[in-house]
């Protein structure tokens, strides 16, 4: 049995390649034959994504357009290792129309995990929709994202149209169980992230001996969205007498941070969660590895795009460990009970797994 998945393998963060590497593993642990579709549109190409973007800061276009250029750089080949050493890659496709005129052979077409379905970041893009093959050729999501609550008239008419093909759909979300279902009168399920899938014994297989001599609180924010989470990682770390050490892409460190851990590859971010005392972070995967690793955590929300990380922390029974623009203190101390955590978590990988078992029975 031969399965061709299409993810977001090539936007190049910690989450991107870790649900990729997980989605290709827990496949591959069904007996089947997988391949990630090296989809590579114009838009992941170096030469757009070191473009500059407004700034608050006084640096010039030029000089912000070079430092973006040494960072993506660096991301490149890091993760590009960690794709071509892990991950069984097709050749690659640079367009819809490279998709649709030479579509690889296989027995289930997938769309994978991550933000696939998000149109603020994709767009409403046909391959991610499968618009490409035979007809006949079975079609399948995975836990893929589709990140809005809310969608408009005239994408729920584009959608549903290729939805239609597909004989199995499951997201990540439960908003997006009711939001699609409402769209193509179909059952849609919802199953965890494939990160969270695999346990961290599997995980560990792929990380990093201990970077960090001393105990310490690890920040991790995507986006350089702070929203006041560096003074309150800053505050827990001064409590619980611990260094506090932030993984980010940063070229300089904040003078709040003891240690920054700046373009760090995918084996290091593993390590860095795994070893910690406490994680801060504003990050779906940073979370979902924080549960993966039994770790005392608080996520600070982002600005946007909350539901994915509010709907996992509910599941587990974490809701509470979630804050805003008020930095809760008392949370810290409540220390979470992994032994329910990791029952209810459990309880997921079954799901998920029973999926995976129904999309197999379909080809066998």
């Amino acid at each position: 049995m031969k399965i061709s998945v299409i993810t977001l393998h090539r936007v190049f963060n910690y989450g991107s390649v870790f649900q990729t590497y997980a989605t290709q593993k827990i496949f591959e642990g069904k007996n089947a034959e997988v391949e990630i579709i090296d989809y590579y549109p114009e838009r992941f190409k170096f030469k757009n994504l070191i473009k500059s973007k407004k700034s608050n800061n006084k640096i010039s276009a030029f000089k912000e357009e070079i430092m973006r250029a040494i960072s993506m750089g660096i991301r490149h080949r890091q993760f590009g290792k960690f794709l071509n050493k892990y991950v069984n890659l097709t050749k690659k496709y640079l367009s819809y129309e490279d998709l649709k005129n030479n579509p690889p052979e296989a027995d289930m077409y997938v769309t994978g995990s991550d933000q696939c379905w998000n149109s603020y970041y994709n767009g409403v893009d046909k391959c991610f929709y499968l618009v490409f093959g035979n007809k006949n050729i079975k079609r399948a999501s995975f836990a893929t994202s589709v990140g809005n609550e809310k969608l408009s008239k005239e994408e729920e008419k584009e959608i549903k149209e290729y939805l239609s093909r597909y004989d199995y759909i499951s997201v990540r979300e439960e908003v997006s169980v009711k939001l699609l279902e409402n769209i193509i009168k179909k059952k849609v399920v919802n199953i965890i992230d494939p990160t969270l899938q695999l346990k961290a014994e599997e995980w560990n297989k792929l990380a990093s001996k201990p970077l960090i001599k001393s105990k310490y609180v690890l920040l991790f924010l995507l986006y350089g969205e702070d929203l006041n989470a560096t003074e309150y990682a800053r505050r827990i770390a001064d409590e619980k007498h611990l260094i506090l050490v932030e993984l980010s892409w940063k070229p300089k460190k904040d003078s709040r941070v003891d240690k920054l851990m700046s373009h760090r590859k995918p084996a290091d971010f593993l390590a860095l969660v795994r070893d910690a005392e406490y994680v801060v972070t504003n990050s779906f995967h940073g979370l979902a590895f924080s549960v993966n690793y039994n770790k005392q955590f608080t996520v600070v929300e982002r600005s946007q795009f909350n539901n994915r990380i509010s709907e996992l922390l509910k599941i587990l029974g974490l809701s509470e460990r979630a804050v805003n623009s008020y930095l809760d203190m008392n949370i810290v101390n409540k220390k979470i009970d992994y032994k329910d955590v990791n029952a209810k978590l459990e309880q997921e990988r079954k799901k998920a797994s029973d999926f995976v078992d129904i999309l197999f029975g379909e080809v066998k």
